[in-house]
């Protein structure tokens, strides 16, 4: 399911006067008022917790929070009916999605600390006194929230206040760095379809992810020319690689770069690794073709859908003209397709030092989309 625009990720938490939430795994207070309130706000919602926060749920009810999807972001899973085990932070948010238009994170110390730059609201209680605690919660910078309503309250034992906090405009911040994220792989193999179920994930995972895609040949028109008139696979390799290169130059000078530097995701549909593979089996020097490049930024991330050659020249063949537009110059030829595949395995080997991850492509379209985006939420993770 696709994540809503209006998806909200919403903090709630009760908070000491000297930042304490907990103590050994319990709440500190007991304050019926505050206890209908989490009640009121999140029932029939997804909710995330940590694995402390699971535990004490348990021992204090001995079953999940009643009329809510209860999440927990643990590495250890326990199997206990009605709780939804997830072992990242993109897995219990796209978990979330499929439950509602928005998401409680209820805990504990860790859970909020990483969710709270992600998210949109928070609704905390503020109990008027210090407690003794072991768990406490993250600083609320007035630079990043502003308290758009409150309500002071009087309890039987202590004063407390339910405040709502927005993320202030100025706070919402783009990635640190812009991630460049390239597709590989033989005319069939699926890859376009797979770009566009990347760049769905990514718009889905935020509101605020700006996605720029490309692709090569990025302007110069003469390469698409002699792909398309020049029917030997093996003629013109120097000129190929020279047009490819100089152009994925300008591409990287106006496209790439600008945008990485802005913080965008930036996609394109193939990057050095075609000139690498294609030229290659052309003839020309596989290591002299990673050299002409070594200027090129090195991409974040690298896929490369693979299907065997005879798979690929089927689906070409199956497709109607209106939709591929003139067979092009290595499509016709089998043998080529085969080495050609041949040196796409390679080139792992030969760019040993950047991330290329191949893909089988002879599976469902879902499965290699769940794969790809599986190690997407991977590599962001490290990244960040």
């Amino acid at each position: 399911m696709a994540q809503k625009e209006d998806f909200e990720i919403i903090i709630i938490a009760g908070v000491a006067k000297n930042n304490v939430i907990g103590n050994k795994n319990q709440l500190p207070w007991h304050l019926k008022e505050d206890l209908q309130h989490f009640k009121e706000l999140t029932f029939g919602n997804p909710v995330i917790m940590g694995r402390a926060t699971y535990l004490s749920i348990l021992e204090y009810l001995g079953k999940p929070l009643p009329g809510r999807t209860n999440i927990v972001l643990t590495k250890e899973s326990d199997n206990k009916p009605g709780f939804i085990f997830v072992d990242s932070i993109p897995k219990a948010l796209e978990t979330a999605k499929k439950h509602g238009e928005k998401v409680y994170i209820i805990g504990g110390q860790s859970i909020y600390q990483q969710l709270m730059p992600l998210a949109d609201k928070l609704e905390i209680t503020h109990i008027h006194r210090g407690f003794e605690g072991d768990t406490f919660f993250p600083e609320i910078k007035a630079d990043d929230w502003l308290e758009i309503k409150t309500q002071d309250c009087k309890g039987e034992q202590f004063e407390f206040s339910f405040s709502t906090y927005e993320k202030r405009p100025s706070a919402i911040k783009p990635n640190k760095k812009g991630m460049f994220i390239t597709f590989e792989g033989i005319d069939g193999s699926g890859k376009s379809t797979q770009i566009r179920k990347l760049v769905e994930h990514i718009f889905n995972k935020s509101k605020y992810h700006n996605i720029i895609l490309t692709r090569n040949p990025y302007k110069n028109v003469n390469i698409r020319e002699i792909l398309h008139q020049d029917q030997d696979p093996y003629s013109q390799a120097e000129k190929l690689a020279d047009l490819y290169i100089t152009d994925r130059i300008n591409q990287t000078k106006e496209i790439i770069t600008p945008n990485i530097e802005k913080g965008h995701f930036v996609i394109s549909d193939r990057y050095k690794i075609s000139t690498i593979v294609y030229q290659a089996t052309q003839g020309l020097d596989m290591q002299s073709l990673v050299n002409k490049q070594s200027i090129l930024p090195k991409p974040d991330m690298t896929f490369i859908v693979d299907i065997s050659a005879e798979e690929a020249q089927r689906r070409m063949q199956n497709e109607s003209i209106e939709v591929r537009g003139k067979e092009h110059k290595f499509e016709a030829n089998l043998e080529f397709i085969k080495k050609l595949r041949e040196n796409t395995h390679k080139v792992k080997e030969v760019l040993h030092d950047e991330k290329i991850f191949i893909i089988d492509g002879a599976r469902s379209r879902d499965e290699i989309t769940k794969e790809i985006c599986e190690i997407f939420d991977k590599e962001m993770e490290n990244l960040n």
